[in-house]
Formats: structure tokens, C-alpha cells, sequence
């Protein structure tokens, strides 16, 4: 057999036979002296080394069940339109289900802002939410159901998704989150990197101007209680 030489270096796969003994390479190259490598291999417990081929097959769970094996705890909340202190008509792109778009507003204050709403009243519970630069950004946020504050606080940095679980279910029409101050950093992920490397993705490399407030939603999710 002739086996091409890649940088000085070649390798050999040796598959060993059901048989112990003496196995014996050689190596011969033109201009080359000849080199040898002896070899002994020895007889093994195969069912000690290869389990899998002597364990008995279990089938007494019988076959995969053809109900779910979870039971739904939250389901999302239908949004039939929304509306946004500014780039209104960008701001389906929170809500589009697509996490390489995004809806951000202009920067000022005062249109940091975006009202969602529903088909019907809903009885609200929780909010999931990507927000751009999530690792390393905090967002101070207000949530209004109506015009009642139902929620106030600042976001988690996140490996995703942050929650916003509210202290009780609200029945309502329609949802308002409102940033209230400019974007905090945090260095909780600071040490934690992604397995391929770098960033995840473009929407996670953002940098804040210092007292600029821009809210920015990559994707948004507003959940109820699940009933059947």
C-alpha cells in the first residue's frame, strides 16, 4: 500500500482481529532507510470492554406515547397591532417571531415607549423578552396594563431572555412598556464565553451612548395562564 506523506507526518488506523498475536509494521520511502515497529496485542473480555453487546434490550415502557409528556403551564397572548412613541413602522419586528430582526426607538426619553395590543382582554402573568445586548445590558422598565403600573424595575442581564413575572395576573386589552432612564451595564456574563466564540449574534454587540434612552426589542412574548 502507498500512503501520501503530509508534512512529514502520517497516521495509521489499526483494526485488530478477534485473534491475539504479533502484528509488525514496516516503512519504506526512496532515499529513506527502512523503519519498523513490533506490536503485541492481547485477548480481552469483550463483554467487560463492549457492554452494549451482551445488555438485554428493555421494552416494558411499551411505545412512545402519543400525548405530550408535559402539561402547558403559560401560552402566549395573541397581539393584533401596536403602536410606539417612534419607528412605528418598524415595530412589528418585536413580535414577528424572528430573532434576527429588531424595533428600537429614537433615543429620547420621552418616545421610549411601545403599546401592544390584543384581540381580545386577556388575563396577563408574564412578559419574556430579548432585548438587544442582553448579556451585558440592563433595561429600567415600567409596564403599564391601561394606564395602571403593574410592573417597575430593571431587567436582568440574560444568556436569552429575560422574565418579567407580574405579582398578579391582570386583565387587560392591551400592554405598555415604557424605559425610563438609560441603559445600565453589567459584567454578570462578563467571564462567559459562547461555545463557537465571540459574540452570539449582532444584536448582542451594542454599545449605549452615555445618557441615551433606547429601548430595543429583538423579540417579545406576553403570556397568560394556560387553561384548556
Amino acid at each position: 500500500m502507498s500512503l501520501p506523506v503530509e508534512c512529514g507526518v502520517n497516521r495509521v488506523l489499526l483494526h485488530t482481529t478477534t485473534t491475539a498475536g504479533d502484528i509488525g509494521l514496516s516503512v519504506c520511502a526512496n532515499g529513506l532507510k527502512p523503519a519498523y515497529l513490533n506490536l503485541k496485542s492481547n485477548s480481552v473480555d469483550i463483554a467487560k470492554y463492549l457492554p452494549q453487546l451482551t445488555l438485554p434490550g428493555k421494552l416494558e415502557r411499551g411505545e412512545t406515547p402519543s400525548e405530550p409528556s408535559y402539561n402547558d403551564t403559560k401560552t402566549s397572548v395573541e397581539i393584533l397591532s401596536a403602536k410606539a412613541g417612534s419607528n412605528s413602522e418598524n415595530i412589528s419586528n418585536s413580535y414577528d417571531d424572528n430573532e434576527l430582526s429588531e424595533w428600537k426607538s429614537d433615543g429620547k426619553r420621552e418616545n421610549a415607549w411601545v403599546e401592544y395590543r390584543f384581540a381580545r382582554k386577556e388575563k396577563v402573568s408574564e412578559l419574556t423578552m430579548k432585548l438587544t445586548g442582553w448579556r451585558n445590558k440592563c433595561y429600567p422598565l415600567q409596564v403599564f396594563a391601561g394606564k395602571k403600573l403593574v410592573w417597575e424595575g430593571i431587567t436582568d442581564a440574560t444568556l436569552g431572555y429575560c422574565h418579567i413575572s407580574l405579582d398578579k395576573p391582570v386583565t387587560t386589552d392591551r400592554l405598555t412598556l415604557r424605559m425610563v432612564g438609560p441603559v445600565q451595564d453589567s459584567s454578570k456574563f462578563g467571564d462567559m464565553k459562547e461555545l463557537a466564540g465571540g459574540n452570539a449574534g449582532e444584536f448582542d454587540r451594542i454599545k449605549a451612548a452615555n445618557g441615551k434612552v433606547e429601548l430595543r426589542i429583538v423579540e417579545i412574548d406576553i403570556l397568560k395562564t394556560y387553561t384548556k
